[in-house]
This record gives structure tokens, sequence and C-alpha cells, in this order.
């Protein structure tokens, strides 16, 4: 049976009457084994129901708000390390709940506080303390186990600072682990931390490249075992506690979160810090390993209280679409174990794929889930949570089979199971006894694939009858269509022919109409013309009179007009002779002869050649015009 635990996260109590049974919102602790879900108000529970609903659940072990991470850690992952440390068997501890509900806390924690990933790998370097195997020694047996790639600690940590962490002090495993390893061994630890983003898997301690990208990973079948584990995913070896303290610290901050209204330190990813074991005697030449694999899964949340999109909802949906691919994985195994063969669907996801590749959750090792719930969040999405407890409960992990279990009598088992003391008859015996069930099974598998054939065979002929009728079905659905679009096609069309008609018809009347008037306004404007023509003789003779008469007046206004000109001109330069002397005009007439020939400097203005005299110089008028008689114009 897979233990299941549960850890309330902290908040103030309601009510602290009873010391057995405390309340913290909608959560009440009845005692260390039992709770009850009371549905608020604002729940879909209440509104579905028009009352408050109340659901018990029992667990292993109920941790209440005020348990410490030292409690946590040994109640369930010391039980753990214990059968890794000294029964070497395969182990898993997962944490399950919605966003923000402390489940990296529990596993991690800060500083101050440190979660059970710390504490686990302080308690395995206290056990083998004074028994660690070298590097070198280590590597000489572990690879011809696996074939991936090693890395040292102390070299791949050399740049890194330290991180200090507050542990317990070492008396405090004494009363955890009373059981001391067997001093004949070495022993080896082995950190690796494969992360499962959008359902593929990638390698932390990778490093990324220019972008930000690592490769995905595939899963594949180990050498040394049946299971199957993360194929290029590189490991640290580990000499001491405070390298694994550092490790865990830098994968921490490559890990992928972000901030979301539900949470402010939102996990996007599931992350795995596989622990491997490794006990061996160099001299011997043996060499067996165990993995103990801490699941740190993201929390399921609603896009309408994460209020998440793009990128983001895209994360929340691959995070939800593994979770609810678990809660069907669990459910199916509680079916399968209740005597109801069941198909289990765990290559729906890469986080199932790999929890039950690696013997987890199929075969028999010891499997712990811790699930976080906020008694103060969403009512509905930490209930259904806690159905997923439920079904993970009545799961009793199968045996792996043996060939003796599947193919041998229990006669054969019987003699199977004799020292190496076996007469070579008896040997014999047995060989012909495995070769006649061989036979019969062979038998058996021949007549199972030709019941499969035909079987097939009548599946076959059944689906494409079936798919033939349906087929026809549409053709016959899809003429009828065509057939009815093609009528109403017809009749649509003669409706647009008729009005077209009309209107041709229409319009036909009112062009003849028009030709009409336009002939009657024709022959009016024929009329009118020639009246006009009537009317115009007479006026044209008139008009080229006028025209006659009008040229002479101009002609004989424009000599006069010329005559005056010259007698005005003939007064002026009679004028200018008396008012300056001789000396001026010749000046005058000189600076005339200068004025035609090129300036040599036409930036420069010559003087004006003809000044006026001054009125004390100027000769007087009535002198001036004594000396001229009176000119008739009229008479020039």
């Amino acid at each position: 049976m897979i233990q299941t635990f549960l850890r309330v996260k902290k908040a103030p109590p309601q009510s602290e009457d009873d010391d057995a049974s405390q309340t913290y919102g909608f959560v009440t602790i009845l005692n260390d084994d039992d709770v009850v879900l009371v549905s608020p108000e604002d729940s879909h529970a209440f509104r579905v129901s028009k009352s408050k609903t109340s659901e018990k659940t029992s667990f292993s072990k109920v941790f209440s708000p005020t348990c410490s991470q030292w409690d946590v850690f040994a109640s369930i992952c010391a039980p753990l390390l214990s059968q890794s440390l000294f029964h070497m068997n395969d182990a898993l501890l997962f944490t399950l709940g919605v966003s923000g509900a402390g489940k990296t806390y529990t596993l991690f924690g800060p500083q101050s506080h440190p979660g059970v990933v710390y504490l686990a790998l302080d308690a395995l370097f206290y056990n083998i303390r004074g028994r660690e195997a070298s590097f070198p020694v280590v590597e000489s047996l572990r690879s011809k186990l696996d074939k991936s790639k090693v890395l040292e600690g102390s070299k791949y940590l050399k740049h890194d600072s330290p991180h200090p962490i507050q542990l317990p002090p070492p008396d405090a495993y004494a009363s955890l682990f009373p059981q001391k390893p067997d001093p004949s061994f070495q022993y080896a630890i082995y950190l690796c931390f494969p992360e499962i983003y959008n359902d593929r898997i990638f390698d932390l301690l990778e490093k990324p490249s220019f972008f930000g990208h690592r490769h995905a990973l595939s899963l594949k079948k180990s050498s040394s075992s049946d299971k199957k584990s993360v194929a290029g995913i590189q490991k640290v070896f580990l000499a001491n506690p405070q390298e694994a303290f550092q490790l865990v610290h830098k994968v921490l901050q490559l890990r992928k979160s972000t901030s979301t209204k539900a949470n402010s330190v939102s996990s996007r990813s599931h992350l795995v810090v596989s622990i491997e074991l490794f006990r061996l005697q160099s001299a011997k030449n043996h060499i067996e390993s165990c993995q103990l694999d801490l699941v740190d899964l993201a929390g399921s949340e609603r896009t309408r209280s994460a209020e998440t999109s793009g990128l983001l909802l895209r994360e929340g949906a691959s995070i939800n679409k593994s979770l609810l691919t678990l809660g069907q994985c669990l459910e199916a195994l509680r079916r399968k174990h209740d005597g109801r063969q069941h198909i289990i669907p765990f290559r729906q996801s890469k986080l199932t794929e790999l929890l039950f590749h690696s013997g987890h959750l199929s075969g028999t090792a010891k499997t712990c889930m811790l699930v976080n719930i906020d008694p103060l969040g969403s009512f509905d999405e930490n209930a259904q949570v806690m159905r997923y407890s439920a079904n993970a409960r009545e799961i009793i992990p199968s045996q792996s089979p043996s060939y003796t279990d599947n193919f041998m009598s229990p006669s054969l088992n019987h003699s199977a199971s004799q020292s190496k003391s076996i007469s070579s008859e008896a040997i014999q015996v047995q060989n012909e006894q495995l070769l006649r069930e061989n036979d019969c099974l062979r038998q058996l598998l021949a007549d199972a694939d030709a019941e499969m054939v035909n079987l097939e065979y009548q599946i076959r002929e059944q689906m494409t009858r079936e798919m033939e009728e349906r087929v026809s079905q549409v053709e016959q659905t899809f003429l009828n269509r065509m057939l009815e679009e093609t009528a109403q096609g017809i009749e649509y069309t003669d409706q647009k022919i008729e009005k077209m008609g009309e209107w041709v018809r229409r319009l036909q009347q009112g062009n003849k109409e028009k030709d009409e008037c336009i002939t009657h306004l024709e022959g009016i404007i024929e009329q009118l013309q020639e009246e006009n023509n009537d009317e115009q003789k007479p006026a044209l003779q008139d008009t080229s009179n006028l025209h006659y008469i009008d040229n002479n007046r101009r002609s004989s206004r424009k000599l006069h007009y010329e005559d005056k000109q010259a007698i005005e001109e003939a007064h002026n330069l009679h004028t200018k002779r008396k008012l300056w002397p001789e000396p001026t005009l010749l000046q005058s007439s000189e600076t005339d002869e200068e004025e035609g020939k090129p300036e040599t400097n036409p930036k420069k203005k010559s003087p004006s050649p003809l000044k006026p005299l001054s009125p004390s110089r100027r000769p007087p008028l009535a002198k001036m015009y004594s000396q001229t008689g009176d000119v008739d114009i009229n008479q020039l």
C-alpha cells in the first residue's frame, strides 16, 4: 500500500476549545490520521448542493500547521532512507497539491528551516561517515553498469560559493538510525536532476545555449536492469554534504519559476532530485545500487484564479495535464488491484512514464505521497487533490513477476528452491518438463494468435460495413442537398429573368417617348434657325456700314492726336533752351556722348549732367519769356 501523508499549510486556528480536533479554514483535523473538509459558502460544491458538504479522508499521518520540517523528515523520509541504506531498495517520495500549498517549502525550505532534501542528504552522509569510497574506485566499478556522464563535485562547484544551512546536531540522527551499515562495504552518493517542463525531460546540470535552451532527453532501458532511465543525463559524485547542499542550491536557481496571482513563486516544472547510492567491495569487484527519488511536483492551478496567459497559460495546461494523467494512473492501479483489469495510461505523460518505468509505482519500490493543502485557498481544488490521495491509499504495489511463478508447476517450484546438490537426473527431468510446458505454451500462443487474427478480421469486416453504410448515407444526404440547392437556384434565376424582362420593357417604352420628344424639338429648332437667318441678312448690311464709318473716325482721331503730340514736343524743346544756358547744353551733349560709351565701372553711377540752376542764378521768368513770342498751337 502506498503510504499517504497530509501536511496542512500554516493558518490561524478558528477554535481551540477541543484539543483533539483543530479547525483551520475549511480543514478540521480530527486526529493524527483523519481530516474533514467542509465546503465554504463561496465554493462550487456549496452552490451545487445548496448546503455545506463534508468529506472525510484518512491518511497514514496528518501534520498540523504547527509541525516542523524535522517532524516531516523523521516520519516520512527516515524510513525510506533506512530501506535504501540497509536493504538497497528503491524509494520514492513525491509531493502533491495546488499551487502555493507549500510543496517546495517542505522539500527544500529556507536556510533557517531546511527541507526534506537537505536533511536526507545530511542523514546519508552521517550514516556512511568513515566508509566513503573515492571517486576513481567507484568509477572503475560503476562504469560497467552505467555509461552516463559523471562529474566530480569538487571540480564542478569550484567557482560557486558555499551554501550554509542550519542543520540539526549529528546526535539527532542516532535515534532515527539505530542500525549501522555493514563496515565491509564502501558507499558513494551521486545526484542528478531531471526536470519535466512542457511534457519534455531536461537536464538542469546541462549548460544552456546562448538563448537559454537545453536538449530534450528520452527514456531508455537500462543495461543492468529492466527499468528505464533518462538517457544522457549527467550525474555528480559528491564527497561531502557541503557539496550536496551547494549543488542543490545551484539547481534551484536554474529551475523554471515565475510569479502568478495564485503564488508569488510558482514552479512551472516538475523537479526530480534523484539520489543514487552505491554499495561496493572493491576487492571482490562487487557493486550494487539503489535509487531514492524526491519529486517536487508543480502545483495544479486554474486559469481563472491564477490569471495566466501566453506562455504561462501553456505551462499551466501542461502541468494540469500531467497531474491529471497521474490521477488516472492511480485510479487504474486501484482498479487493477481490486481484481478488475484496467489499462494504465502512463505513456500519456512524461511524468508518469518516468515514475512507472523507473519501477516506483509498478514494482517493489517503497512509495510515499505527501499531500499539501492550503486551508485558506480554493476548496474545490484542494478537495480534488484529496480524492487523488484516497485512490493512492488503496493501491498495493505488485511484486515483480518471477520466472518460476509464471511458468513452473508447484512441484518444480519446490525443486527449484533446493540447494545446488540436485542430481543430474533431477535436472534432466526438470528440463524435460520445462520443454513440454514450453511446447504447450507455444501451442497456446499459436492458438491465441490465430484467434486474434480471426477476431481482427471480423472486426475489420464489421468496421468496413459500418463505414460503407455511413459513406452511402453521407453521399445520399449530400446528393439530396445538392438537388435542393439546384432547384432553389433555378427558381431564383427565373425570378431574376422575369424582373429583368419587365425592366427592359419599361426602359424601351421610356426610350420611345424620349425619341418622339427629341424629333419634335429638332423640328422646332430648324424653324427657329430659318427665321433667324431671314432676320440676320439686313442686320449684316447695317453692321458693315457702321464698321466702315467707325474705321474712318478712328483714323481721323489718330492723326489729330499725333499732331497734338508733335506740337507739345516742339514747345517743350523751346522752353528747355530758354531755361538752361548754352554751356550747360553743351555739357549735356557731351554727357550724352559719354553715356553712349560702355561704363568701365558699372557699380558707380555717374552723376546727372543736367542740374537745375539755383534760384539766385536763374534768370527771371519775365525776361525769359519776353524774348519769345506767343505761339498759337492751332496755327501750327
